[in-house]
């Protein structure tokens, strides 16, 4: 397969999507945002990239902590839904 002409292996960026994953629902354990005890520019910067994984065939119910952070971004007052 080629995305915007190189060659990429899907399987490889699923599992290496998967390897992220994982290290960011460990920074989550036991804390609400990634930097802090509140939302910061950590957060926004990782929150869009996170959010692309609803174009693939990516879940992120095996990543509880994850989920919970995506929630609580998406109930911020000034949050707005794009579309993918």
């Amino acid at each position: 397969m080629k995305l915007f002409g190189a060659p990429y292996d899907y399987g490889v960026l699923v599992e290496a999507s998967h390897t992220h994953l994982i290290f960011l629902n460990s920074q989550l354990s036991g804390r609400d945002w990634l930097a802090g005890d509140g939302i910061t520019i950590a957060d926004l910067a990782v929150f869009p990239l996170v959010m692309l994984t609803k174009d693939t065939t990516i879940s992120l119910s095996k990543y509880l902590k994850v989920e919970s952070w995506v929630k609580r971004i998406e109930a911020q007052d000034w949050y707005a839904p794009m579309p993918g």
